[in-house]
């Protein structure tokens, strides 16, 4: 753990960066919303120390900026196969890459060769399929949970025309 005092320096410089790029009465503003949350979420004693609150509110901030810049990352084009969304993660110059998501892996598994074929037809090589692996859905009704394909990553060389 950092010493009291390195704690100090440290959300000082946060502090002092804070106001920079947020204004004296921004920041102001924020700390007093950053500090009620504190004590709603742990209760009211021990009080949250300045510092403490400091580093809250640029870690929230860290997330803010985070999460906006994965959904303008996220900004792909989405194409519809069969009644599933496709993603196109990248389409470069040489290269294309798709995101195919997989419901029930059994029953996805022919719309997903026909898709691969479509793709093929459209004059892109096939380079290589990914499975994506995770907690997936056994039941809709019962809900449980196990290990499978969660859906496919597809590599795609373009040929040249």
């Amino acid at each position: 753990m950092l010493s009291q005092r390195k704690k100090e320096e440290e959300a000082n410089s946060i502090r002092e960066r804070l106001k920079k790029e947020l204004g004296e009465q921004a920041f102001e503003q924020l700390f007093e919303e950053t500090r009620k949350a504190l004590i709603l979420d742990a209760g009211p004693w021990p009080q949250p120390s300045w510092e403490d609150i400091v580093v809250t509110m640029d870690y929230q901030l860290s997330e803010k900026r985070r999460k906006e810049a994965l959904a303008k990352a996220r900004a792909f084009k989405v194409i519809e196969f069969e009644g599933t969304k496709i993603v196109v993660n990248h389409d470069g110059e040489h290269w294309k890459i798709y995101y195919c998501p997989v419901d029930f892996f059994e029953i996805d598994l022919p719309s997903f060769g026909r898709f691969l074929e479509t793709i093929e037809k459209q004059g892109e090589e096939v380079k290589a399929v990914i499975p994506n692996t995770g907690w997936v859905k056994t039941s809709i009704v019962l809900g449980t949970d196990f290990q499978g394909v969660k859906g496919f990553a597809v590599i795609a060389r373009k040929t040249k025309k």
